[in-house]
């Protein structure tokens, strides 16, 4: 999976909100998500789309707009603009 994020915002309760476009592939909740830039890992708490307000969802795919929640409390492990996920637990657990 690869996105491009264009804006983020910090909420005290949940941390870093990263506003994405996905480019490639899809997302899941619970996917490790890595920063290209600062090759810092996070896991998405939680992840879903933009309309006028948030809409979870479970997967978010190749040209979908939306959001992702990491629980980051320090902006300078979010500095990318890019990101991909790094693996995907549920998907090793099933094997």
């Amino acid at each position: 999976m690869k996105a491009l994020i264009f804006d983020s915002v910090f909420n005290s309760f949940r941390g870093i909100i990263a506003y994405y476009k996905v480019m490639d592939g899809e997302i899941r909740t619970g996917d490790h998500v890595k920063f290209v830039s600062t090759d810092s890992a996070y896991h998405a708490d939680e992840i879903g789309i933009l309309r006028l307000e948030k809409s979870p969802r479970d997967v978010v795919k190749t040209g979908d707009v939306g959001y992702i929640i990491f629980g980051i409390k320090n902006a300078k492990g979010s500095e990318g603009r890019r990101y991909d996920y790094t693996y995907r637990p549920t998907y090793y657990h099933r094997r």
